[in-house]
């Protein structure tokens, strides 16, 4: 009887070994408790991170397990010590005893609370939390540890060739983590993607993964953990807005496809930035350029449909033939334009059958027309669009309008 008793216990014992974990991403306390979105954007956790009394900047990081949040802001809190502005803090809440803990600034950055703290990721085990730093201006990756539930005191420098200098300026942007053992990084000089070898806090010298020449890469980079596809936030000029998130599959070969420009109410006339996915791959976060710069989150249920999108495209990718027009024309479009919110003023030329724009004294640039009265210039991200009947000229620049007059 004792043998039989033993052997049921053993048997037990086994059986609950291997039983699955309870996963904290699935239950109600998940996400602040909040009721996950659907297939329409939704603004995350209000009052808790996006709240009217901040501004959200860079990617959120939720931990693997879920249990920990964090990102960064700016703040009046802390401003600069010049006075000439405020400063991006690190924020975070971690779920303990079954309540969520109040947002506050992360204890590991209190030497640096005048100089700036933002773009947290976790690593895949959730051992790492990577984010940057500015001191003063210079932007460059450190990471904690965590041991025994706690993180350590002291930021590690990542070091090189990870954190790099180009010129006078350090400006080095958070990696995001993959199961095969790479990391991958925006590189802000090069409008590129730079592939890391990664092992415990150890980067190898990267390879450069382009994005599309009709793309102009902006940055943070999300990179899904299986490599096949990623999101950035770029732009075009069949795009919503000035910046709009982006997603590139991989096809059978490995194969990068064409990119395709969000739609499903993602991107607005607003600009969409700093995409990330979160560890269950069940939603994903993007910051949006509100009144106070709001982090929203969206079912990824509609992701798979891009698939086919990006990879048949890339068969057959759209070739840009810009509109030819006669030098007669251009007349119409040619002057001086001002508006009371730039300072300096845009002349409007022509060079036999091509457009030129200059701005102040600087030299003056080709824009290239693409429906009437429409002209787009790729570099400088600028959509011009003239309405020659009331002398008015619309420039986008960035995610700003203005409404120009002829003298």
């Amino acid at each position: 009887m004792k043998k039989v008793l033993f052997i049921t216990l053993i048997v037990l014992f086994s059986y609950s070994c291997i039983q699955p974990k309870n996963d904290f991403r699935k239950s109600k306390d998940a996400y602040f408790g909040l009721t996950p979105p659907r297939l329409i954007p939704e603004v995350f956790a209000p009052g808790i991170v996006s709240d009217t009394t901040w501004a959200e900047h860079c990617q959120i990081a939720i931990s693997p397990n879920g249990d920990e949040i964090y990102w960064s802001v700016y703040t009046s809190e802390y401003p600069k010590i010049d006075g000439t502005g405020n400063t991006e803090q690190l924020y975070h809440s971690k779920l303990e005893n079954g309540v969520w803990t109040k947002p506050k600034i992360s204890d590991f950055t209190s030497d640096n609370k005048y100089g700036g703290n933002g773009g947290p990721v976790f690593s895949l085990d959730g051992k790492k939390l990577f984010f940057y730093q500015r001191k003063p201006r210079d932007k460059y990756m450190y990471y904690v540890e965590k041991k025994n539930g706690q993180w350590s005191s002291e930021p590690i420098s990542i070091g090189e060739p990870y954190n790099t200098k180009t010129g006078n300026t350090a400006t080095n942007w958070t990696p995001v983590f993959t199961k095969k053992g790479y990391a991958y990084k925006y590189h802000q000089q090069k409008r590129v993607i730079l592939k890391y070898k990664y092992d415990e806090a150890q980067f190898s010298q990267p390879d450069t993964m382009r994005v599309h020449e009709d793309f102009r890469l902006s940055f943070n980079v999300y990179v899904a953990p299986d490599e096949s596809y990623y999101i950035f936030s770029g732009y075009n000029y069949k795009g919503f807005g000035d910046l709009d998130l982006c997603i590139c599959f991989k096809d059978s070969n490995g194969n990068w496809g064409y990119p395709i420009i969000m739609r499903d109410d993602v991107n607005t006339k607003s600009r969409e930035r700093f995409p990330v996915v979160s560890p269950d791959g069940k939603y994903l976060f993007f910051m949006r350029h509100t009144e106070t710069q709001d982090i929203f989150w969206q079912s990824t249920k509609m992701l798979d449909k891009y698939k086919k999108e990006s990879i048949e495209t890339m068969k057959n990718p759209p070739v840009f033939n810009a509109i030819i027009l006669k030098s007669d024309e251009l007349d119409k479009y040619l002057g001086v334009y001002s508006c009371p919110e730039l300072t300096r003023k845009i002349n409007i030329s022509k060079q036999d059958n091509i457009l030129k724009a200059q701005i102040a004294d600087r030299t003056p640039f080709t824009i290239e027309c693409y429906d009437k009265n429409k002209f787009k210039y790729d570099w400088r991200m600028l959509k011009i669009e003239f309405i020659p009947d009331e002398n008015k000229m619309l420039l986008q620049a960035g995610s700003s309008i203005y409404e120009m007059i002829k003298q």
